[in-house]
């Protein structure tokens, strides 16, 4: 007899519209929830360098495919409140 463990209780963490702490990507939103994966919105900031050497700074939005088991529940609060949020 083969014995299967059934963890229901990670397949319903982090509902769609949640925050939550990814290890690689920092704090995300969850957009999309299907199973074991959370499609996630992360910003992160980008540096280019001028030719004239200057150094221009801006903050840059995308999206990932993670699976739910690399996600920790931030809180309850909404994705505009959380983002204010020191890290």
């Amino acid at each position: 007899m083969t014995v299967i463990v059934w963890n229901s209780h990670e397949t319903v963490k982090c509902p769609a519209g949640s925050v939550a702490q990814h290890p690689r990507y920092g704090r995300v939103k969850v957009v999309k929830a299907t199973g074991w994966q959370r499609l996630v919105e992360a910003h992160r900031y980008s540096r280019w360098t001028t030719p004239y050497g200057s150094t221009i700074t801006f903050p840059e939005r995308f999206s990932a495919f993670v699976d739910v088991r690399e996600l920790r529940r931030v809180g309850a609060l909404p994705w505009p409140v959380a983002d204010k949020l020191e890290p």
